[in-house]
């Protein structure tokens, strides 16, 4: 669907292809955050296609099942993760995150990985309005394949 649009295609792709290889931000904690938007976006789509690559960075099926369900405070869940859900969910829901939030994230995070993890909250925000409002059909999954390649991508 994004192809109709080739500027934006490259774009996305180029974007992808960062968020892959390009980022400060541990890969688990990029997938906590993908996790998270796509349980408050409700896309089956991009939590069904982070799944296997989730469980890739360390995130086990209890953690995952806490996301889904709702249940930021579970213990299944590290204490850097209920951070990121909790900075994710004031991303997602507010225009600004309150300042106790936002505190407590500086003391964890770098500045580069809180931009990072910002950039990466709203990316996936807009690919699953995209996702939703379009009512994308859910790819079979390809393992870490399409990530492999995506990384690999030389984009102009």
């Amino acid at each position: 669907m994004i192809a109709y649009s080739p500027a934006l295609a490259v774009s996305f792709m180029q974007t992808v292809k960062d968020q892959f290889t390009a980022l400060e931000l541990p890969d688990r904690d990029r997938e906590i955050v993908i996790l998270t938007v796509s349980t408050l976006a409700e896309c089956e789509y991009e939590w069904i296609q982070h799944v296997e690559l989730s469980e890739s960075v360390g995130i086990s099926p209890s953690a995952r099942q806490s996301i889904r369900s709702k249940d930021f405070e579970a213990d299944t869940l590290t204490a850097r993760d209920r951070l990121i859900i909790t900075f994710v969910r004031e991303i997602v829901d507010k225009p600004r995150v309150h300042d106790d939030v936002f505190a407590e994230v500086r003391q964890v995070f770098s500045r580069r990985e809180i931009v990072e993890l910002i950039r990466v909250a709203g990316f996936y925000w807009s690919l699953a309005r995209f996702l939703t409002v379009l009512d994308v059909d859910i790819d079979e999954t390809d393992g870490l394949e399409s990530i492999t390649a995506a990384s690999r991508l030389d984009i102009q």
